[in-house]
């Protein structure tokens, strides 16, 4: 089990939070150029908002990690209590996911011993061994980070998976705290309606495949974009603009 750092109380105090956006990415906000505006105006309007987008996602994840800390501190997986950990899940579920995906405990070798969600209660047999948040949580022993992936319940929702292992008795690893979020939530991160005619908010993850994008979403998530010049020059150089055809739609944009 890892240690507690807060109370419970203090603790789940902390996690009621109101979602903002879903995890470690690239956040690029895209302009098309229009002859109303300066450039050095959009240049400048567009590294706002990226900074602005890149920090909510990072506190995003900040945040998943501390409410499956607390997963990991309230489960019980030693031997597994199903039945409550459902009850504990749901709980932590209503006051910090929304609504927007699922918590859940895995265990090693034993299928699903927990989840905040009915249609997963009664797939309690599947497996998680090709999700990489759950293999490479596994692997580190610490909190990993999955890709964009097709829901199992619902093959036409794109889901991002957290995963953190938890410890038994014997010290070992017996299963992992995971918490799953509907793509669709990163809405949340910025308005389109409030940003220039013709812009494009796009989130990648650092592996290179795109998580969120605001127009054409439903073709372009899950896309590896890892190789375009576009990505290495902006995963090279974090911060900052550049500008010049963007490689997935073909239109000339300043990106920041």
């Amino acid at each position: 089990m890892r240690p507690l750092q807060l109370g419970i109380r203090a603790r789940l105090t902390l996690l009621t939070l109101a979602l903002l956006t879903p995890m470690v990415a690239i956040a690029a906000w895209h302009f098309s150029e229009e002859r109303a505006d300066s450039r050095s105006h959009i240049t400048e309007r567009s590294t706002e908002v990226a900074r602005l987008i890149a920090s909510r996602a990072g506190e995003y994840v900040r945040r998943t990690e501390g409410t499956l800390d607390a997963v990991a501190v309230l489960a019980r997986v030693d031997p597994p209590d199903i039945r409550y950990n459902d009850s504990v899940l749901t709980v932590l579920d209503e006051r910090v996911v929304g609504g927007v995906g699922t918590l859940n405990v895995q265990g090693v070798g034993k299928g699903n011993i927990g989840s905040s969600a009915a249609n997963l209660k009664a797939l309690r047999s599947y497996s998680l061994d090709d999700r990489r948040y759950y293999a490479e949580a596994l692997r580190s022993g610490k909190f990993a980070i999955g890709e964009p992936v097709r829901s199992r319940p619902d093959s036409t929702k794109w889901m991002m998976g957290f995963g953190l292992p938890i410890r038994g008795r014997n010290g070992a690893f017996v299963a992992v705290a995971f918490a799953t979020y509907f793509l669709d939530s990163l809405r949340y991160m910025a308005d389109v309606g409030t940003l220039p005619r013709g812009s494009v908010v796009t989130v990648i993850d650092n592996g290179g495949r795109v998580v969120f994008r605001s127009t054409g979403s439903e073709t372009l998530v899950g896309r590896d974009v890892s190789t375009f010049d576009g990505f290495r020059e902006m995963a090279s150089t974090p911060r900052g603009t550049t500008s010049g055809v963007s490689p997935i739609d073909g239109v000339d944009r300043i990106r920041a």
